[in-house]
């Protein structure tokens, strides 16, 4: 099975330094991975057998604050997380409940804490943001039912070219498109930090639409990305009677502190990774073709960590 993180779990001998999201990542990771589960002692082992601890109360101190992690995060899918924590506190797959999103989503958000990793998969940012993106796409149409999606990234892995983009936007919002817009793009905007566009239509066919307007983050780098898309760049090219609400996603589990931290800071609706999974049963919302892709994507990447990091 999969060792520890080469990076973010730390020794810790009079005080805990490693970082409990990476930690919790790797319990989550695993114990999907894993026939029966882990308990306590289990990972207590991995840790003092890792080098990570030398005392095991004090080890078992900082794994009982990582199954309350994993309790938290549980709880926030309203039963529909692949994982259980049995009375005994061993967290535990659950027999046929799918998780192909949620292991996409551990993966990209776990994966650079090993060394190796980037070297190996992140030349290839256009695949994993396609794949986040369609998975963005499928996890909004199950939260907003009666509104329109629109993938206006990269989710058929390829771009599409701005004006279609801009002509997409404005067909789908029943707004005009600017005369002149294009001297308010830089040659290098591509697609203004859109990624995916959710729009409210009603029957009468008139625009003044509600409006969300989604950046994708399949990477680390999720916090720099907080100020896009820049909606008053976008009033510029579409003639938007109200101003979109701005939103982002990223694969990552943010602390519920720093979630609730980033309230004004954020610049729109910040989704982590138990924010945008849906609450309900994969199966009623992953595309078919999303998921058949998404498994071969983490088929590979599964082996590589357990090839490059077998738990001695």
């Amino acid at each position: 099975m999969l060792a520890l993180p080469t990076s973010g779990v730390r020794p810790s001998v009079a005080k805990h330094n490693s970082d409990l999201d990476v930690a919790t990542d790797w319990l989550e990771l695993v114990s999907l991975l894993t026939p029966g589960g882990w308990s306590i002692p289990d990972i207590v082992d991995v840790l003092i057998e890792g080098g990570i601890y030398v005392d095991q109360d004090f080890a078992s101190e900082f794994v009982e604050s990582m199954i309350a992690e994993v309790r938290r995060r549980v709880s926030t899918m309203a039963g529909s997380h692949p994982l259980m924590i049995d009375p005994s506190s061993r967290v535990v797959a659950i027999e046929g409940r799918p998780f192909t999103g949620l292991l996409f989503c551990l993966l990209l958000s776990v994966g650079n804490s090993y060394s190796g990793w980037s070297d190996q998969f992140n030349n290839n940012y256009v695949q994993q943001g396609t794949l986040f993106e369609r998975l963005t796409v499928d996890a909004l149409r199950a939260s907003f039912p009666g509104w329109e999606v629109l993938p206006t990234g990269w989710g058929d892995g390829q771009q599409i070219p701005l004006p279609d983009l801009v002509n997409a936007l404005a067909e789908a919002t029943r707004e005009d498109v600017i005369p002149g817009w294009q001297n308010w793009v830089a040659a290098q905007g591509k697609d203004v930090g859109l990624d995916v566009a959710v729009v409210r239509r009603f029957a009468d066919g008139a625009g003044g639409l509600p409006v969300m307007m989604w950046q994708c983050a399949s990477g680390a780098n999720w916090k720099s990305k907080l100020s896009s898309p820049d909606t008053k760049a976008w009033n510029r090219l579409v003639t938007l009677t109200h101003t979109p609400l701005r939103g982002l996603t990223t694969p990552v589990a943010i602390p519920l502190e720093e979630v609730k931290a980033r309230r004004n800071t954020s610049h729109g609706v910040l989704l982590d990774r138990y924010r945008l999974l849906p609450p309900s049963s994969e199966a009623d919302w992953l595309a078919a073709t999303t998921k058949d892709d998404v498994d071969v994507w983490n088929a590979a990447r599964c082996t590589w960590l357990v090839t490059h990091y077998p738990l001695s």
